[in-house]
């Protein structure tokens, strides 16, 4: 664990060190200390440079610059490496900030998160998946211009004809760019869910305030959530133009993972806020039975006056408390969320409908 230290100078609290977790999507970004959308465009723009140069060289660069596909490819690039740089550089620092909402020990908060931390940010196991699915895609292209599966090629005719190996280089080119940050994504998000769900089951220091103290670990999540739904839509578009029996599956568990990622937080945080509201409610209503024997038993250390007040104060943070929210998001949130989901099928939903 790592200290961090106020602006005066003074030790605040014993958090997780940010600086161990450091994923293999930063390397550029720390290499040469530029914004990270730039980066991001950097890449993209350097992926699409490299195909052309390949479609300029064997001259179809007609074809290639014409390619929907290649844009969207190209977009889609751009778009998940500056969510996944950003979610990166944020996600332990947020873990630092709501530290202080949960009532359990340091070594504890330390253990939960850190146990899966190490799993989410392993490099070797995340660069491992990622080639490995990035293999078995090199063979399902190869063997889609092989035996001309036709339910599977999505690019333009021009693509199956000669010189057909560079197209395919091409493609497969792409194909590692976006098999690296989709997997390497996926996997964030698998680990990020598990953890939401552990964590919020841990009790937490209620008071009338906790709800907003917990709105940057809500908000991380919204934002990643709405960011994994359009932007693996995009994606998605770009390798699967049809929405068949192959393409569907995947949409719609893009878009689970999505869900998931938004209310795995929001349901397992409402829990341990209603626990802990209920817990506050049963304080208050002993400090109110305590206050009513006393005041029987000593009658002479109490005036009417004395009795009033603190009645009043104990009643009205009864009522505070028992008013008080548990979910972090109300409906327009969760709104905007299926919004967002509606957008990225939209396309798809329109051509099944013409067709």
């Amino acid at each position: 664990m790592a200290n961090i230290t106020a602006n005066n100078g003074a030790i605040l609290h014993s958090l997780i060190d940010e600086t161990k977790y450091n994923l293999w999507v930063n390397i550029l970004y720390n290499k040469f200390n530029i914004s990270y959308p730039i980066v991001s465009i950097f890449l993209g723009m350097a992926t699409f440079l490299v195909g052309y140069i390949i479609s300029y060289i064997y001259k179809f660069n007609d074809i290639y610059s014409s390619t929907e596909l290649i844009y969207l490819g190209t977009f889609g690039i751009i778009f998940f490496y500056t969510i996944l740089i950003w979610a990166t550089r944020r996600y332990v620092t947020i873990l630092n900030t709501i530290r202080p909402c949960f009532d359990i020990s340091d070594k504890e908060y330390f253990e939960t998160t850190e146990k899966w931390l190490k799993l989410g940010f392993n490099n070797n196991k995340l660069l491992f998946l990622s080639f490995f699915c990035i293999i078995l895609g090199y063979f399902l292209v190869i063997l889609i211009y092989q035996y001309n599966i036709s339910m599977l090629i999505i690019f333009p005719d021009e693509w199956l004809t000669p010189p057909v190996f560079f197209k395919i280089l091409i493609i497969c080119i792409y194909g590692t760019v976006i098999g690296l940050l989709t997997v390497t994504g996926i996997t964030l998000n698998y680990y990020n869910i598990l953890l939401m769900n552990e964590l919020g089951k841990k009790p937490i220091f209620y008071n009338h305030n906790i709800v907003k103290k917990l709105l940057p670990l809500c908000n991380f999540n919204l934002i990643n959530a709405i960011s994994w739904i359009i932007g693996s839509g995009f994606i998605l578009r770009a390798v699967y133009t049809k929405l068949n029996i192959i393409y569907l599956p995947f949409q719609l568990s893009i878009i689970l993972m999505g869900f998931l990622t938004f209310f795995v937080p929001q349901y397992s945080l409402h829990i341990t806020l209603e626990k802990s509201r209920e817990k506050a409610l049963e304080s208050i209503d002993k400090m109110i039975e305590m206050e009513y024997k006393d005041m029987w038993k000593n009658p002479q250390y109490f005036t009417a006056e004395m009795d009033l007040m603190k009645f009043y104060a104990l009643d009205k943070t009864r009522g505070i408390v028992s008013q008080s929210k548990t979910w972090v998001y109300d409906l327009p949130t969760i709104l905007k969320l299926l919004l967002s989901s509606l957008i990225a099928l939209s396309q798809n939903i329109s051509d099944m409908i013409l067709k």
